[in-house]
């Protein structure tokens, strides 16, 4: 992965999140309004592997380890999980509360998230409480989540 053979991916409509499984050698792209697709990195083998009825999806992150997506919905703030084939889908969380969640990062056994200008944590287990972690001003769009050592 040194930027040599560069592809254009234009053959997407709309594409707002990408995730990728270098291991594997797998990419995930939310479609806003269409659904998560599954493809190689040149874009063959592409399928929708998720569909969003409906409804719009702004964030998504991937859990390797586990072999299972994460989203939340933009309608009803419905958090969302799938193994990577798209099968076994589970709400891990019902916030029953629409707009502002653009922000979601998997680590370990929780799922961490944005809502409007919160970031909260919540386990991966459906039913789970979400934690609050953290309260901003303003909105919070993106949040990268990391495991730091050595500290």
């Amino acid at each position: 992965m040194d930027g040599s053979n560069v592809i254009v991916l234009s053959s997407l409509n709309y594409p707002f999140v990408i995730r990728l499984d270098l291991t594997n050698r797998w990419m995930y792209i939310v479609e806003r309004n269409i659904g998560i697709l599954k493809s190689r990195f040149d874009l063959t083998e592409k399928e929708t592997i998720v569909n969003f009825v409906s409804s719009t999806v702004y964030c998504m992150d991937i859990d390797t380890a586990e072999q299972r997506l994460y989203w939340i919905r933009h309608d009803n703030g419905d958090m969302k999980s799938a193994t990577f084939n798209g099968s076994d889908v589970k709400t891990i969380l019902s916030t029953n509360s629409a707009n502002n969640k653009y922000a979601i990062g998997v680590l370990g056994s929780n799922v961490f998230y944005a809502d409007n200008k919160q970031l909260l944590m919540v386990a991966k287990t459906p039913g789970s409480t979400p934690t609050v972690l953290y309260n901003d001003t303003s909105r919070i769009d993106s949040i990268f989540v990391f495991n730091q050592t050595g500290m």
